[in-house]
């Protein structure tokens, strides 16, 4: 085997007892990552295009004139958006920490036959209340799958694999902004034909039961831990050298209330959670109100407001997997994520200031270029910089639980067009988003010296014990 085709890698072990060498034809492990992810992540990102679907779909609902057939106020349709967010907040960091205990196969699954049901329910609603109650279960069930695949991801990938697999998956969302749109449009025209079921009945019906049938694909071929059962022997062992590889990172699997302490202690745990907190709200306001944007905001008409979110997405498609990519093979994540929010100053502030509807659909481009970039590449860097396993899910839960109070925030902002509110306040956000992102790099960076001072003995070690990414031989990545 040549010296390109090999990696020497040395790893000591949790015990810090012996160390073990591993060499890995990296050949061999490209395709074996490329299988994961013709495998593993196509079921992972159909569940989630329908998850963002479901979610998202009170948007063109309104646009195809829920509003006016039940009957809602600006005010209530704001706040079923919102409210959402309260049950879909709680369940977040619940269902990560539960994930290993019911196999991830049979959680995942569970989680979207559920919110399938709610889809289908919703599309029989009658009035506010009703409405209301099927937007809070539905944010019940979906609530942890997000954060739950961001831990599943960090089971089968390296850190530096992470960012283009997490950018995959967020555009399977912008794919959902985009086909909800196109669904939409076609479904509306079908009203004109159909008196006895309005368009944005069909839109509910139509999404979930696609949902439902996407179930037994989750329950039957997703595999729950590294032992795939659809790899060959070789495949086998080159996902067990690659366990070897990461046994700093993944580190001790046994749940202990300390790794949760720990996880809530640490400073780059709350620059993660408020860089998505903040990266969201641009996020959930932007996806949500698009086809309302541009129907009141913009003046087109519902079919318009509909068609014309397709290659805005498509753009944001585009943009995640170019910008995620390129993270991963510079290793760096910071950066992307402050370059992404240029983007969506930019167009935020085209929308606020451009008289002409042609340059403000332009800038909903801009925009949409950053849209699942920052939030995206936050969760790799979040997951990067997080060991052992539990103090790792409760980052990602805690990270997901505070960003998702942006939805609801989201809701209120955007209540009255020309949206002027919401455009500035998202505005807002990704300046302080882009402040959060410096001042993590800083002390990511400050972090690393220490450590680097403390293994050439220029500094005395204060902590009493290091495990995890508090290793001295833990680098983090910015």
């Amino acid at each position: 085997m040549s010296e390109k085709n090999r990696e020497l890698v040395t790893i000591e072990s949790l015990d810090n007892e012996d160390e073990e060498i591993v060499t890995i034809d990296l050949a061999q492990e490209s395709k074996l990552v490329h299988k994961l992810d013709r495998t593993v992540l196509p079921i992972l990102g159909l569940l989630y295009f329908m998850a963002a679907l479901d979610r998202s779909n009170i948007g063109n609902s309104a646009a195809a004139g829920l509003q006016e057939a039940i009957g809602l106020t600006a005010a209530q349709l704001s706040n079923c958006v919102s409210l959402f967010y309260v049950t879909y907040i709680i369940s977040e960091i619940p269902a990560t920490l539960l994930l290993r205990k019911f196999k991830p196969h049979r959680f995942l699954a569970a989680l979207g036959f559920m919110w399938g049901l709610v889809t289908i329910g919703t599309t029989f609603v009658s009035g506010y209340s009703s409405l209301l109650v099927c937007r809070l279960l539905l944010g019940l069930f979906e609530g942890g799958y997000f954060p739950c695949i961001m831990v599943y991801v960090s089971i089968f990938y390296k850190p530096e694999e992470q960012a283009l697999r997490m950018g995959y998956l967020l555009s399977c969302a912008g794919a959902a902004g985009a086909f909800g749109g196109l669904i939409s449009y076609g479904l509306v025209q079908v009203n004109s034909t159909n008196p006895y079921l309005q368009g944005y009945r069909l839109i509910y019906l139509v999404e979930g039961l696609i949902t439902i049938c996407t179930i037994p694909i989750v329950y039957f071929y997703l595999p729950d831990d590294e032992n795939v059962k659809f790899f060959n022997e070789a495949e086998h062992e080159i996902m067990r050298l690659r366990t070897i590889q990461r046994k700093q990172y993944m580190g001790n699997s046994k749940f202990e209330w300390i790794e949760i302490r720990k996880a809530f202690s640490d400073p780059k745990t709350y620059f993660s959670m408020f860089i998505q907190f903040f990266s969201d709200i641009v996020l959930y306001g932007f996806s949500t109100f698009l086809p309302s944007i541009l129907r009141s905001g913009l003046g087109y008409s519902i079919t318009q407001a509909q068609y014309l979110t397709i290659p805005v997405y498509i753009s944001a498609i585009i943009s995640t997997l170019c910008t995620s990519r390129a993270s991963d093979y510079l290793k760096i994540r910071g950066p992307f994520i402050a370059g992404a929010n240029v983007s969506a100053a930019i167009g935020y502030i085209i929308l606020l200031t451009a008289n002409n509807n042609a340059v403000k659909y332009f800038a909903t481009y801009l925009i949409a270029l950053s849209l699942y970039v920052h939030a995206g590449i936050n969760l790799a860097w979040t997951a990067n910089n997080s060991s052992p396993y539990y103090r790792r899910t409760c980052s990602i839960g805690s990270n997901q639980a505070l960003g998702n109070i942006s939805g609801a925030i989201a809701g209120q902002i955007y209540r009255k067009s020309p949206y002027l509110l919401g455009h500035s306040f998202s505005l807002g956000c990704v300046c302080a988003s882009t402040i959060c992102v410096v001042l993590n790099t800083l002390w990511l960076q400050r972090q690393n010296r220490v450590k680097q001072k403390i293994l050439c003995g220029e500094r005395t070690d204060k902590m009493k014990e290091r495990t995890g990414d508090h290793n001295l031989d833990f680098k983090y990545c910015y």
